[in-house]
């Protein structure tokens, strides 16, 4: 079931056509993104796995945690939670990740647990 939900999340989100590359803007900047949202030490443990997935402990969650951490992130979709970085491969990923922060975190730590 849950190959179901993820390649459809795949498949509704990042097959999406082609478009021009959005203009690179620090996740900085954007801090209403995050605001309401309380980082939980549980979420925390999940963003530093989700941030060695790719092989390099750095702060930035390189691959998209919309699409189950399937895809690469780009840093032109960005968003900061706490002290990291994660990066999403659209800016429908990003729109959903800050949508539901909590939820997304909840399903990238089944992955990575």
């Amino acid at each position: 079931m849950r190959f179901f939900i993820v390649t459809s999340v795949l498949m509704a989100a990042c097959g999406g056509t082609a478009s021009e590359p959005a203009a690179e803007t620090p996740a900085a900047e954007t801090p209403a993104a995050t605001e309401g949202y309380v980082l939980t030490d549980a979420h925390e443990a999940v963003l530093a796995k989700a941030d060695a997935h790719d092989g390099t402990e750095d702060h930035v969650v390189s691959e998209c945690s919309v699409c189950g951490l399937g895809m690469q992130g780009d840093a032109a979709h960005a968003v900061t939670v706490g002290e990291y970085q994660v990066h999403m491969c659209s800016e429908t990923c990003k729109g959903h990740f800050e949508e539901n922060i909590a939820g997304t975190l909840d399903r990238v730590g089944e992955i990575v647990n």
